[in-house]
């Protein structure tokens, strides 16, 4: 065998899907311990003004917080012969004293809630380039009559191109909170369905990741609150997940999610662990060397980051 097949071989073309899903990870959670750290420092002090205002040691003011946030609105139909074209505030909010800090809080969650969501939207485009690379790499483990159809209906011969992989596995397996993407690659990976079940978390990864869905959709769609109906839907694994790590308050609107920095930061994990999980058994499969864990990486500057 060829130097070059062989090292092909050894190391894998998957890899560079599991650096890029780390990649994006590690950014979300940097983002999230920057916001946090600024949050601390500010919240600190202003804890320190409304106790030297409540002992009358201080100004007799607090700002109030987000005033300044009003969106600038014109009319897009409004074609002026000069330049200039007229803005409007479109209104404002604010709070004071007590509320302030509470407010400081909601947008924290607001923001945890936010990167939760984007380490979903991450890990979705992991499981689709992987498996669209280990498609191209093994078209033989391809569902046949899903590539027959998907031929059929785009009037196109059998994909071979990288980019019409992404789109062939896109067409077949997106969409309903992932589970004919994550069925389909638990039947080319069996190490992926055992590792979901058994592994040293102790942790159900089918029923996390139900549960996860349903936190996403609340984010994204429903203003961080998992409706009453959606709730009821819920299997009771998935159940108990969400109450185990997706942190809430359950009210007459639902299940309103209230997650911390440490509660986020865990997820951002658990989607990392997962996706070396897809790596390492579509690896197994395919004869590709998947024990990549701490050996080093360079360090991904801004300027190659994938957007």
């Amino acid at each position: 065998m060829p130097d070059d097949k062989l090292n092909r071989l050894l190391s894998g073309p998957l890899v560079p899907c599991l650096w890029i899903v780390f990649d994006r990870m590690n950014v979300l959670n940097g983002m999230l311990y920057s916001l946090k750290g600024q949050t601390d420092s500010f919240l600190t002090g202003a804890r320190r003004v409304l106790e030297m205002r409540k002992s009358h040691q201080g100004p007799d003011e607090v700002p109030m917080l987000l005033t300044w946030a009003s969106l600038p609105v014109s009319d897009l139909t409004n074609w002026p012969e000069h330049e200039g074209q007229e803005h409007y505030a479109s209104g404002g909010f604010g709070a004071q004293d007590e509320k302030y800090l509470a407010l400081v809080e909601v947008l924290f969650r607001r923001n945890a809630a936010w990167t939760v969501a984007q380490g979903w939207e991450a890990h979705e485009t992991f499981l689709l380039d992987i498996l669209a690379v280990y498609l191209q790499e093994r078209r033989g483990d391809a569902d046949a009559q899903k590539l027959n159809n998907y031929c059929a209906k785009k009037r196109r011969e059998c994909p071979v191109k990288p980019e019409e992989w992404r789109d062939f596995v896109c067409w077949a397996y997106r969409g309903n909170d992932n589970k004919k993407l994550l069925g389909y690659l638990r039947r080319l990976a069996p190490h992926l369905k055992e590792g979901e079940t058994r592994n040293y978390r102790c942790i159900n990864l089918g029923s996390w990741y139900r549960a996860l869905a349903k936190v996403r959709h609340a984010v994204t769609h429903s203003g961080l609150r998992i409706l009453p109906d959606q709730v009821r839907r819920m299997d009771q694994d998935a159940l108990n997940a969400l109450a185990r790590f997706f942190p809430g308050a359950e009210t007459d609107k639902g299940y309103e999610l209230r997650m911390g920095a440490e509660e986020t930061n865990r997820v951002l994990i658990t989607l990392a662990e997962h996706a070396f999980l897809v790596f390492k058994g579509l690896s197994l499969e395919a004869g590709y060397d998947w024990e990549v864990l701490g050996k080093p990486r360079r360090i991904t500057w801004a300027n190659e980051f994938p957007g």
